[in-house]
């Protein structure tokens, strides 16, 4: 079923991060600088999906979604199996003394109705999988803008001109790969200590 594919493909098929970002754009500082005294990181973007806590909280929510998907689907289906059953029961009752093209018509009409209910059931679990989809597709955007200012951040901190994916690199440069994971897991700390906390007796 095309819906069981969708949140899949939203996270580890669509939501492949492709961190290939000139920090100079940001700083303003390449068009003074020469080819040669320029100062190139770069960073393993597989490292960061894996590493990154908000990654982690992207995967978990797909998950998540993916359980609440094939719950849905489950009870669509048994809701389904219970009126096919009550469809099946009055098909019987109406071929009764009939004669045989009276029966087959009657059976044609059930099985055109039994038909119809699982296309149904397709479209409501295909729209549910999609309305899931953009909700994800939306969380990692956002996630992709957190990880450009972490990148970017820690590029200022290192005087670096430029960052670019490890993979589109050949030879040299700098690896801040840990020095974001570390950033990033220390702002997440920091965001979870800074949290109000309730008090009691107020809601």
């Amino acid at each position: 079923m095309k819906s069981e594919k969708i949140l899949y493909l939203a996270v580890f098929g669509g939501a492949i991060l492709l961190l290939v970002m000139l920090i100079s754009s940001l700083t303003g500082a390449a068009p003074t600088q020469s080819p040669s005294s320029l100062a190139v990181g770069y960073v393993d973007t597989e490292q960061l999906q894996n590493q990154l806590p908000d990654f982690q909280r992207l995967k978990d929510e797909a998950k998540d979604k993916k359980a609440e998907l094939d719950l849905y689907q489950g009870y669509l289906l048994q809701q389904d199996l219970n009126t096919a059953k009550g469809l099946k029961d009055q098909c019987d009752k109406e071929k009764a003394g009939k004669s045989q093209a009276d029966q087959d018509e009657i059976d044609k009409k059930y099985q055109l109705a039994v038909r119809k209910m699982g296309e149904e059931v397709n479209d409501k679990v295909n729209q549910k999988g999609a309305e899931m989809e953009n909700a994800l597709n939306d969380m990692h955007k956002g996630i992709v803008e957190k990880v450009k200012k972490l990148i970017s951040d820690v590029a200022t901190q290192k005087k670096l001109t430029m960052v670019i994916d490890k993979n589109a690199l050949w030879f040299g440069g700098t690896d801040i790969t840990q020095p974001v994971i570390d950033q990033a897991k220390k702002n997440d700390a920091d965001t979870k200590n800074t949290k109000p906390t309730a008090t009691p007796g107020k809601k």
